[in-house]
C-alpha cells in the first residue's frame, strides 16, 4: 500500500510540473546580462548595440525551434515558451529586442503550455507600419476572445482603433474547456503569426500573470502640516481628488497621507516603494529636509509632483509664473489616455486645455544638462514648460502643476489629476540593478584602448584602475582610454534611472605587441609589375589587398608574387599569430610600365532600386521574366536557297524594343532577351561563395554598389523554333564619351551552379546605324555569386557609346568610364613623392577648398575606411595632394 501510495503521489506530482509553470513574459523588461554574455558568445545569434553602446537587438543566424538557447543555455526570458518549425527561414527568423520579441516570418509558431479555461492575453503590434494583413491564431483548442478582428495588427500608418499609448494591440484567446482526447490536466497550445509574419510582442500572459495583485492598491499623499495657511482634510482639493474620484479608478485602491512635518525617519525611499504610486502635494516646505528623501525616490518610485517650486531645492530648474490658466498640450500627449474622461472623449480642445477657473499657471524651467532638461514636455502655459514626464516607461515621475494657495478648479482638472495618478501608477516597475557593465579592448602595439558598455539604456558608468572598489563618487567613463602598462584591472559599475547599483564588472586590461609589417619588392617590366610581399619574420602568413583594409575577410593569403598589368595601391599585413597581434597594414603605390593611369570617373551606372526598381518590385522585370519570341510567325517574304534550293522565309520582329531609361546617363535595352534588376547586395568577403563577393583580392573594388541588373534568358520558342535569343538585351550609354577611357566593370556570375558564362563590351558613334564594335570580353567568375572586375581601354579618340551584353546568368553592379584627368596626375605625382601638384610655388593662405577622393577617383564627404586621397586648395591657388589610410 505504501508504495502504491507513493507511486500516486509521483504521478500527481508529474502532472502538475507538466502544466505551464509561468504565466508572464514581459519584453519591456529588456534581456539580463547573463542573456546577454550568452548571445555575445553564441555564433548563432547575432547582437546588435546602440550607437551608444548600449544592446539593441539579437538576431538569430540558424534555423532554431523547441526552446531558444543561446551559448547552450536556454534563454531565460524565453524560457517556457517552445518555438515550432513552420516558416523558419536559415536566419532572422526571431528578434530579441531592448523592449520586444520579434517573430519574423508567417507561419511561425509559439507554443505554451496550459489548462483548459485558461486565457492567454498577447501585446503585440506590426513591424512595419505600412503593412495591412500581419497577425496572430490561435489553433483548433482556443477561442478568439477579443482584440483587433481576425488578429490583424494593422500596421500604425493605418487607420484603427485598440491600440494602446505604446501602439500594441491587446490580442485575448482562451482554451477551450472541453477538449477531446486530452490526457492530464494540461496541453500544448499554438498561436501563429498569420497570415504574415513580422510582429514585434511586448507581453504574453496567462490569466493573470505570475504575481496576480489581489491586495489594495496603495497611494501615498505627501504633505507639510507646518506649511504656512495649509490645512490638510477636506480644505486641500488635492487630497479630496484622491479620495473621492481616484478611489472610483482604482478599485478598492487606499489613500495612504503622510505628514512630512519634521522630516519623518521611517518614511524613506525604501518604503515609499511599497506604493504603486507616490503624490507630492505643492503644500511641501522647500527648506524641510525630508525633500531630500522625495529627490532621492524620484527614480524609483511612481511619482505626480504638484509643486515646481522644489525644483530649486532640488538642483533641478525653478519655478517661473505664467500668466494664463490655459494649458497648451503637444499633438502626441493629446492622444494619451490622461487627456480622456471616463467615457474616452479627449477633453482637450484644438490644443488648448483649462486647468483653473481663473488663476495662473505656475510652470518650471530646467537649465541645460540638469536632471530634467532632456525630459519629454506634455504641456506648455504662455510658452513656459508645465506638464513633463520622466523616465516614462520605468517607475515614471511627472509633475502637473497645481501650486498652494490653490484657485478654483476647471471642470476637467479632478479628471486630468486623476489620469496623471493612473499614468505614473502604470509604470510600476520592480527596481532592479542596473546591467553590470562590459569591457571592449582594442589593442595597439604595447598600448590597449578600453571602452566601457552597459546594457541598459542610459547608465552612467563609473571606474577604478587601482584595484579598488568602484563608487559612485570614482571616474565616471565618458570616452575610451588608453592603457600601456601591463597588469593593470578594470572595476566599473553603472547606475541609471530607476535601477539600483548594479554589480561590479572586473576585467584584466591586455597589452600585446604587434607583429612586424611585410615589406615589398617590385620587379618592373614592359606592361607588367610583379610584386613580391616580404615578410619580417620567417613563417609569418601575409594578407593582402587592393582596398586599404585591415580585414582578413577582406583580404587573400599570400602565396606566390602577384602580377599587375594596371596601377594598384597594394595594402598589406602580417597575421595575428602566437602573442603577437596583426601588424598595422602598410601600403605601396605601384604604377606600371606604359600603362596609363585612368582613376578620373566620366561615368558611372549602378543599380541602385531608386533607378532601376521604382516601383520597388524585387525582381522587376523588362520585357518579363521569361522573355520573348525575338521573331513572330508572320512571313513577310519567301525566297529559294540558291544552292540548296530550300525555301527561306523571312518574318517580321515579334516585338518592337523594350527599354528603360532613369535619365541618369544610361539605359536598359531589349528585343527578346529577359533583362531585370535585383537585390543582389554586393559584399567584400573574398572569395567567399556564400554571398556576392569578389572572387580575389585583386577583384575587390571600394566602389562597388549593391543590387545588379541581370540578363536572363527566354524559354519562349516561336513556330520555326527561335527560342533563347541571347545577346539581344544591351545596358547602353546615353551619352557618348570622347576617347581614350577605361571600361571598369563588377560582373557577377548568378547561376546557382556557377559555370563558364560571357559578357561584352561594344562601342560605336552611331547607335541609329547599328553598327557596334567589340571592345573586348568582360571577366566573369565560373563560381555561383562570385564577381570579378574587368579593365577594358579604349585608346581610340572618338567620342563612343558604350554598351554591355550578356549571356544568360550575368549580374552587371558597375560600369564605369574612367580616363586620364586631373585625380590620375595626382595618383602620379604621390607615387613619384611629388607633394605639389599642379604648381611649383609654395602654398600660401589658408586651404579654401579640400577634396576627398578614394583610391578609385569616387569623390567623397569625408574621408571612408581605406585608402583616401585629400587634395587642398591654398588661397594662392597652390594645390596639395596627399595619401591618408583610415583603419
Amino acid at each position: 500500500m505504501k508504495k502504491l501510495l507513493s507511486f500516486a503521489m509521483l504521478f500527481a506530482f508529474a502532472l502538475c510540473i507538466n502544466a505551464q509553470q509561468r504565466k508572464t513574459w514581459d519584453f519591456t523588461k529588456g534581456i539580463s546580462d547573463a542573456t546577454l554574455e550568452n548571445l555575445v558568445a553564441d555564433p548563432n545569434w547575432s547582437v546588435e548595440n546602440n550607437g551608444d553602446g548600449t544592446f539593441k537587438q539579437a538576431v538569430d543566424q540558424a534555423k532554431m525551434s523547441g526552446e531558444l538557447m543561446a551559448n547552450n543555455v536556454i534563454i531565460e526570458e524565453l524560457r517556457g515558451i517552445k518555438f515550432g518549425t513552420g516558416g523558419l527561414s536559415k536566419n532572422k527568423n526571431y528578434i530579441i529586442g531592448s523592449n520586444k520579441f520579434r517573430m519574423s516570418r508567417k507561419n511561425e509558431s509559439l507554443i505554451l503550455r496550459v489548462a483548459p479555461g485558461q486565457t492567454i492575453t498577447m501585446k503585440a503590434r506590426s513591424a512595419n507600419g505600412d503593412a495591412p494583413n500581419r497577425g496572430f491564431k490561435g489553433d483548433a483548442n482556443m477561442e478568439y476572445v477579443s482584440g483587433p478582428e481576425n488578429g490583424i495588427c494593422l500596421g500604425w500608418n493605418l487607420e484603427a482603433e485598440g491600440r494602446d499609448e505604446r501602439g500594441d494591440y491587446t490580442l485575448v484567446w482562451k482554451v477551450k474547456d472541453e477538449i477531446e482526447g486530452l490526457e492530464g490536466d494540461s496541453l500544448d497550445v499554438a498561436i501563429t503569426a498569420s497570415p504574415e509574419g513580422g510582429l514585434d510582442i511586448s507581453l504574453i500572459q496567462i490569466d493573470e500573470g505570475d504575481n496576480p495583485q489581489t491586495d489594495k492598491k496603495q497611494v501615498a499623499y505627501l504633505y507639510d502640516s507646518s506649511y504656512p495657511g495649509y490645512e490638510f482634510g477636506e480644505n486641500d482639493p488635492n487630497y479630496d481628488v484622491l479620495v473621492n474620484m481616484l478611489s472610483l479608478e482604482l478599485e478598492a485602491a487606499d489613500i495612504v497621507a503622510i505628514d512630512v512635518a519634521g522630516n519623518p525617519a521611517d518614511v524613506t525611499v525604501d518604503s515609499l516603494q511599497y506604493y504603486n504610486a507616490v503624490v507630492v502635494s505643492s503644500a511641501i516646505n522647500s527648506t524641510n529636509p525630508y525633500i531630500n528623501t522625495i529627490k532621492s525616490a524620484i527614480a524609483y518610485v511612481p511619482m505626480l509632483n504638484l509643486s515646481p517650486d522644489l525644483y530649486e531645492a532640488w538642483g533641478y530648474g525653478a519655478a517661473r509664473e505664467t500668466n494664463t490658466n490655459i494649458l497648451t498640450v503637444g499633438d502626441k500627449a493629446s492622444k494619451a489616455d490622461m487627456f480622456t474622461d471616463a467615457d474616452g472623449n479627449s477633453f482637450v480642445a484644438d490644443g488648448k486645455l483649462a486647468i483653473f477657473e481663473s488663476a495662473a499657471i505656475r510652470g518650471y524651467e530646467a537649465a541645460a544638462g540638469t536632471y530634467f532638461a532632456n525630459d519629454s514636455v506634455w504641456a506648455k502655459a504662455d510658452g513656459v514648460n508645465a506638464i513633463h514626464v520622466h523616465n516614462a516607461n520605468r517607475n515614471a515621475y511627472m509633475l502637473l502643476p497645481y501650486t498652494f494657495p490653490y484657485g478654483d478648479l476647471a471642470e476637467n482638472f479632478p479628471q486630468l489629476m486623476s489620469n496623471a495618478v493612473l499614468t505614473v501608477a502604470g509604470t510600476k516597475t520592480e527596481v532592479t540593478k542596473s546591467g553590470k557593465p562590459s569591457m571592449v579592448q582594442d589593442f595597439s602595439n604595447f598600448s590597449t584602448t578600453v571602452t566601457l558598455r552597459c546594457s541598459t539604456k542610459g547608465a552612467r558608468i563609473y571606474y577604478t584602475l587601482d584595484g579598488s572598489e568602484p563608487t559612485l563618487n570614482s571616474t565616471e567613463f565618458t570616452e575610451p582610454f588608453v592603457v600601456d602598462v601591463k597588469d593593470v584591472v578594470v572595476k566599473a559599475i553603472s547606475m541609471a534611472d530607476g535601477y539600483s547599483v548594479s554589480d561590479v564588472m572586473e576585467a584584466k586590461v591586455e597589452i600585446h605587441e604587434l607583429a612586424k609589417a611585410p615589406s615589398f619588392s617590385c620587379n618592373e617590366m614592359d606592361g607588367a609589375t610583379e610584386v613580391t610581399l616580404i615578410p619580417a619574420n620567417e613563417g609569418e602568413v601575409i594578407y593582402y589587398n587592393i582596398t586599404g583594409s585591415s580585414e582578413i575577410e577582406r583580404s587573400e593569403i599570400y602565396s606566390e608574387p602577384i602580377v599587375l598589368t594596371r596601377h594598384q595601391t597594394i595594402t598589406a599585413f602580417t597575421a595575428a599569430y602566437s602573442d603577437y597581434l596583426a601588424s598595422e597594414p602598410v601600403s605601396k603605390d605601384i604604377v606600371v610600365k606604359n600603362e596609363k593611369v585612368r582613376i578620373d570617373i566620366v561615368s558611372h551606372m549602378d543599380a541602385n532600386k531608386a533607378d532601376w526598381a521604382p516601383a520597388g518590385a524585387n525582381p522587376t522585370y523588362y520585357n518579363g521574366k521569361n522573355g520573348h519570341a525575338y521573331y513572330s510567325d508572320n512571313v513577310i517574304e519567301q525566297t529559294t536557297d540558291p544552292e540548296t534550293g530550300d525555301d527561306i522565309f523571312v518574318c517580321e520582329p515579334a516585338n518592337v524594343v523594350v527599354w528603360v531609361n532613369p535619365n541618369k546617363g544610361w539605359e536598359v535595352r531589349t528585343e527578346a532577351q529577359a533583362v531585370f534588376w535585383q537585390n543582389n547586395g554586393c559584399t567584400h568577403n573574398v572569395g567567399d561563395g556564400s554571398g556576392y563577393n569578389p572572387e580575389t583580392a585583386l577583384d575587390d573594388d571600394v566602389n562597388a554598389t549593391s543590387s545588379c541588373l541581370s540578363f536572363g534568358s527566354s524559354s519562349t520558342t516561336n513556330s520555326f523554333g527561335t527560342k533563347n535569343p541571347s545577346y539581344t538585351g544591351s545596358i547602353q550609354s546615353t551619352e557618348a564619351f570622347q576617347g581614350p577611357f577605361d571600361v571598369v566593370a563588377n560582373i557577377a556570375n548568378t547561376a546557382k551552379n556557377g559555370g563558364n558564362i560571357a559578357a561584352y563590351v561594344y562601342v560605336t558613334t552611331d547607335t541609329l546605324g547599328g553598327n557596334w564594335t567589340e571592345l573586348g570580353e568582360l571577366k566573369t567568375s565560373t563560381t555561383g555569386r562570385l564577381w570579378k572586375n574587368t579593365v577594358l581601354g579604349y585608346e581610340g579618340t572618338d567620342k563612343v557609346f558604350v554598351k554591355v551584353c550578356a549571356s544568360n546568368s550575368v549580374g552587371v553592379f558597375d560600369i564605369f568610364i574612367k580616363n586620364e584627368g586631373e585625380l590620375s596626375k595626382e595618383y602620379i605625382a604621390n607615387v613619384t613623392g611629388i607633394e605639389i601638384v599642379n604648381s611649383n610655388a609654395a602654398a600660401a593662405g589658408n586651404v579654401v577648398r579640400t577634396m576627398i577622393y578614394s583610391i578609385n577617383g569616387t569623390q567623397l564627404d569625408k574621408v571612408a575606411k581605406g585608402i583616401n586621397i585629400v587634395k587642398e586648395v591654398y588661397a594662392n591657388g597652390v594645390v596639395k595632394t596627399k595619401k591618408i589610410i583610415v583603419k
